[in-house]
């Protein structure tokens, strides 16, 4: 039996593929035990990542398209590319 991979672990395996320096992870239903953001740590290419419900693009706020679930977190993930230049946490809570 096929395990089905979460939407973020496609979008994070369809980034790689795309080399895209932006990810939207926000509204996954990711946690920081999720096992998808260990993906991340082979993202060099990445600049900027989501993991609120909006981010900004030209100087407007985009709402994440993804709705599974909220975000929850304790701490910022570790998991994180060190080029990352841009993190959005927006109405993510910090425990």
């Amino acid at each position: 039996m096929e395990l089905q991979k979460s939407l973020a672990q496609e979008l994070i395996e369809e980034n790689k593929l795309t080399k895209n320096p932006f990810l939207d992870l926000g509204n996954c239903g990711l946690t920081d035990f999720s096992s998808e953001l260990e993906l991340l740590k082979d993202c060099s290419h990445l600049k900027g990542i989501n993991l609120g419900r909006y981010y900004y693009l030209n100087d407007k706020p985009v709402f994440s398209k993804n709705s599974v679930d909220f975000i929850f977190f304790r701490d910022i993930p570790y998991h994180l590319p060190e080029n990352i230049k841009q993190l959005y946490i927006n109405l993510t809570p910090l425990e």
